[in-house]
């Protein structure tokens, strides 16, 4: 997120690696809230948040601004 916020693009990750991480993710989220563990609820809530944006920007293919 953080190079992608610097350069302003996500022409450097691959579609298949964010869907794959998102989905990575959102498993363990759901693992956490099955166990009813916070702390893996709430590190990967906020991880999936931001890979669902660069995952969001990839597919309008477009550059992004502040």
């Amino acid at each position: 997120m953080i190079r992608a916020w610097r350069t302003r693009s996500v022409n450097d990750l691959s579609l298949e690696m964010l869907v794959t991480f998102n989905i990575g993710v959102a498993l363990w989220t759901v693992y956490g809230l099955a166990l009813g563990e916070l702390p893996i609820i709430l590190t990967n809530s906020i991880t999936l948040g931001l890979a669902l944006i660069l995952l969001v920007f990839k597919l309008r293919g477009q550059r992004f601004s502040r």
